[in-house]
């Protein structure tokens, strides 16, 4: 697998997304590469999305195989689901930097990784991987919550902070759904007029997809925290937020970013299971798939 050795990143080997018949040969050839990290250690309200990636790939395997919107097949489709990367418990930042480090072996095999959380603070790892890898792209973060604070409950890597210090890496960030935000954040984004759609905003969703494609790169990054839908349809969540998004409305941005964009990677974070509700892993094992199937016609 290239540089990427399993044995020396420590991961443990439980699935593959949609149970797809691979072996370590199958890495060389795929183009699409699953990386689930089941990290929560700075989870605040309800902890347990360190399983998120385990129950999307379990739910994975009762897709069909064929999407009807874009006229693919998941036989189409040349992905790789690699093992999951164990958890450091030394602290949040050597777990990014450990992500880090594999992530750039991702890049370096020229593989469009999809990565599995986990907590939100996991996606500072990929942005910081494409910028040492000087890739020219924008950030669009799609979220209840603005994680813009400087510091939370005694870290500066917790999930609250997370496009804080990627705001640190790259200031080509466009935030969209949010409705979750503190006063500190609030006034980060009003002195540093910073590009953010309230969620009150995607209302008119013609006109804020439009700010968003005329204020982003050509190149994007996704980062999609699973409390930017509603939780009446996702409650699954470790910080669920009342009033947030469709499904549909989701799949729109997603699909219309995808069309105008060249997508660089994506991240998909915090799922937390409830016990006796699969209905929140179905969807989120779903939009993995309807991002796949988009990259791949559209890309």
């Amino acid at each position: 697998m290239g540089k990427l050795e399993v044995n020396s990143h420590k991961f443990i080997s439980r699935y593959s997304f949609a149970n797809i018949h691979q072996d370590k040969s199958d890495f060389d050839k795929a183009k699409y590469v699953i990386l689930p990290v089941p990290y929560d250690a700075t989870t605040t309200y309800k902890t347990g999305t360190r399983e998120g990636p385990l129950f999307i790939i379990n739910a994975s395997f009762n897709l069909e195989d064929y999407d009807i919107e874009t006229k693919q097949s998941l036989s189409e489709l040349d992905i790789f689901t690699l093992p999951e990367v164990s958890p450091l418990v030394s602290s949040p930042q050597d777990m990014i930097k450990n992500l880090s480090g594999i992530y750039q072996d991702l890049l370096d095999n020229d593989k469009v990784v999809l990565m599995l959380g986990g907590e939100h603070s996991l996606s500072i790892a990929p942005v910081e991987s494409l910028s040492k890898k000087k890739v020219d792209f924008s950030v669009v973060q799609l979220d209840a919550h603005a994680d813009l604070r400087d510091m939370y409950q005694g870290s500066k890597y917790s999930h609250a902070c997370t496009m804080r210090r990627i705001l640190e890496i790259t200031s080509n960030v466009f935030q969209v759904g949010i409705r979750s935000i503190s006063l500190e954040e609030y006034s980060l984004v009003i002195n540093n007029n910073l590009p953010i759609l309230y969620i009150e905003d995607t209302n008119e969703e013609d006109k804020c997809l439009k700010k968003i494609l005329s204020q982003t790169k050509d190149q994007v990054y996704l980062t999609i925290d699973l409390d930017v839908l509603d939780p009446s349809i996702m409650p699954a969540v470790g910080n669920p937020v009342a009033g947030g998004m469709s499904y549909s409305l989701l799949l729109f941005f997603i699909r219309e970013i995808i069309k105008k964009k060249r997508i660089v990677g994506v991240d998909i974070t915090e799922l937390c299971p409830l016990e006796g509700n699969s209905a929140s892993s179905a969807l989120a094992a779903q939009l993995v798939l309807k991002i796949l199937m988009y990259i791949n016609k559209f890309n």
